[in-house]
């Protein structure tokens, strides 16, 4: 039931519209995020290669970011923009 409810509020997040644009946000799962075009390239680019691992439906995109020490607004940044460019 919790994590149910947690993957709702998680989708409801990833959703946010922005301008017509999904948002990806520091709570937003790797999973999640994976769904958009160009997210695989930029979480790549910073060392990211969990995208099979059984946990990436539950971490986030802020856990991602302290582990491999990258900046979490710089990737949002970067995130968002090529949902943006790609979407």
């Amino acid at each position: 039931m919790f994590t149910k409810n947690l993957y709702r509020v998680s989708l409801f997040r990833v959703n946010a519209v922005n301008g017509g644009i999904m948002k990806i946000t520091k709570d937003t799962t790797i999973a999640e995020a994976l769904k958009y075009p160009g997210v695989a390239e930029i979480l790549a680019k910073y060392g990211v290669a969990c995208f099979g691992c059984p946990m990436m439906s539950l971490e986030r995109i802020e856990d991602i970011a302290r582990i491999h020490g990258v900046d979490i607004d710089n990737l949002l940044k970067e995130l968002n923009d090529a949902i943006e460019k790609n979407g």
